[in-house]
């Protein structure tokens, strides 16, 4: 009888000790786990700092780079960089004349807007209230050409107009109508009535400029420059019929 109550006894006595061993291994593998997992994390970090660091070396470079040369402004601000799933605020210094180097100018035709069509030059046909240049070897010594205010003259496939009454002697006749203070060359410019502001005047008229009225016809505007001028359709002081 006393052996078996001793049995039971033993017996107890190896499940401790199994469980306990049990519990040692599962202790170490977590152990070695935890290690790992931290060296791991310590690892992802070494990396993490190392590939900051190259981001910061590079800005840096760049900057000493833009720094070499000369500039008159700065601009100072911060740039986001992330790197795993971290950003980190760099601060950065821009000088504005080392902007203009990110520039390439390629000279070529300045091409005008699709959407406007530019006014064309009128055709030297269209101007048919114009009289020639005199020439000099018709004109005598001591004689005068007169000519009104208004009137338009072709010299060398150009056109002038006199802006006040006047006379050409045979010197001034040679020189041609540009040496001649009474006379204006056209503008080139013709103006419609869609450059009419709200209060149907133009913002501003030059001498020589052109008017093209709704029917086609051309007037030339022979008085003084100046701002706020009626078109020839209100009233044709200084202007006079080109076509």
């Amino acid at each position: 009888m006393g052996n078996r109550k001793r049995q039971p006894i033993k017996q107890i006595r190896m499940n401790k000790k199994g469980e306990t061993l049990v519990e040692t291994i599962v202790s170490f593998v977590i152990v070695i786990i935890a290690l790992g997992a931290i060296t791991a994390l310590i690892s992802s970090a070494t990396t993490m700092n190392r590939k900051a660091q190259e981001k910061s070396d590079k800005i840096e470079a760049e900057a000493t780079k833009v720094e070499q040369n000369a500039g008159q402004d700065e601009a100072e601000g911060t740039l986001d960089v992330s790197i795993g799933g971290q950003t980190v605020a760099m601060e950065i210094k821009v000088k504005s004349a080392d902007l203009f180097t990110y520039f390439t100018y390629v000279p070529g035709e300045i091409e005008p807007d699709p959407g406007e069509e530019p006014e064309e030059p009128p055709d030297q046909d269209e101007i048919k209230n114009a009289v020639d240049w005199p020439d000099p070897e018709d004109v005598g010594e001591n004689s005068l050409v007169s000519f009104p205010m208004g009137t338009i003259v072709k010299y060398n496939k150009e056109y002038y107009v006199a802006v006040q009454d006047t006379h050409v002697t045979k010197a001034q006749a040679a020189a041609g109508p540009s040496q001649h203070n009474s006379f204006a060359k056209f503008t080139g410019t013709i103006l419609t009535d869609e450059d009419l502001n709200a209060s149907d005047y133009f913002d501003k008229v030059y001498t020589g400029d052109l008017y093209r009225g709704k029917d086609g016809k051309l007037y030339v505007y022979a008085g003084p420059g100046g701002s706020w001028y009626w078109p020839p359709t209100v009233t044709l002081q200084n202007w006079f019929e080109a076509s």
